[in-house]
Order: structure tokens, then sequence, then C-alpha cells
């Protein structure tokens, strides 16, 4: 726990400083992405442990190790970047759609937006050529 409450404020600096340098490649764009969530989780999990909530603080474990496998899966091979947006999408249409169900909320998948179609157009650009 000393060491996690030692390095969150430098992953959180770390990461706040990136805020003027980043470029718009989408690869770099996920890692950002990726490496927040991790800290995010880590963030949660560290609160959760000070208040000795253990079961809380466990659930954090999984989604961050998940999240970091698919990081060093798509770092040591971009073409995955695609599918790894794919299955989150996917996971979130899953948890998103029910809430909006249950609310009675209009709800349009991920897959079917403007934007991911622009997205798609955009990757097969800057990968596939």
């Amino acid at each position: 726990m000393t060491l996690l409450c030692d390095i969150e404020p430098v992953v959180a600096q770390a990461l706040n400083s990136l805020g003027s340098h980043m470029t718009k490649r989408m690869e770099d764009m996920y890692y950002f992405y990726a490496a927040k969530h991790i800290h995010d989780t880590l963030d949660a999990f560290i609160v959760l442990r000070a208040q000795h909530r253990l079961d809380g603080s466990r659930l954090l474990v999984r989604p961050a190790l998940e999240t970091m496998l698919k990081l060093r899966a798509v770092r040591a091979k971009p073409e995955l970047l695609h599918r790894a947006l794919v299955a989150d999408n996917k996971e979130m249409d899953k948890w998103f759609s029910s809430v909006a169900r249950r609310h009675d909320l209009p709800y349009t998948p991920i897959s079917e937006r403007t934007e991911w179609a622009a997205f798609r157009a955009r990757f097969r650009v800057t990968v596939w050529s």
C-alpha cells in the first residue's frame, strides 16, 4: 500500500503533464486513455483500502489487470487496436443500454453512431495505408 500511495501522485502528475503534448495518433490516444483508466482504478483502490473496504477494493483489481493486458497487447501488435476498441464498445453497450432501458431512455449502440463510422474510416486510412 505504501508503494501504491507513493506512486499514485506521480502517475497523476505524468498524466496531467501530457495534456498539451498529446498527438492525434489513435494508438497514442488509446495508450493515454488506458493509462488514465488504470490510474483511476488505482486511486479508487487506495481510497477503498484506506477505509478498510477490502471487498470493494478487490473488485477493482481485475479491471485494472484487463486494461493493462489489452494495453500491452496493443503496444506489441498495434493492429489489435481495432479489436480492443470493438470489445470495449460492446462491453459499454451492454451496461449503458440496460441502464437506458431501465429508465426508458433511447440508446444508440456505439457501433451505430456517426462518430464510430468516422473513427473506422480514419482507422482504415491511418493503419492500413
